[in-house]
């Protein structure tokens, strides 16, 4: 998921590049970005179901932060999975599995 993420950021601004802004581009970024408000609305009403309440400065500094989220959020999180992943295949000899002794008890705290 993370790959496609980056291929998404990519080649987004690619496309746009190569065919402009099209109907269609600006109704896939409305629908994703409707679709992440009703995700959060959703959520924020489950808590408030159970007794966690916001302010209305609230969720105004939320919702105003979704929009900066939704710009900054994926460039972000490509850079640290590009990061991670080549780290991780540039060090092959120093990541090993260690094995765990296995020793038939379990402890259970009531």
């Amino acid at each position: 998921m993370a790959l496609l993420g980056i291929m998404t950021v990519i080649a987004v601004p690619v496309m746009i590049l190569m065919n402009g802004v099209t109907p269609f581009y600006l109704f896939c970024l409305a629908l994703s970005i409707a679709m992440q408000f009703i995700f959060r609305a959703t959520g924020y009403w489950a808590a408030a179901k159970y007794g966690h309440r916001y302010s209305v400065i609230s969720y105004i500094r939320i919702y105003l932060f979704f929009f900066l989220e939704c710009l900054i959020r994926p460039i972000v999180d490509s850079i640290i999975f590009l990061y991670a992943t080549s780290s991780y295949f540039l060090q092959k000899d120093k990541h090993q599995w260690n094995k765990v002794q296995r020793i038939g008890s379990v402890t259970y705290h009531s």
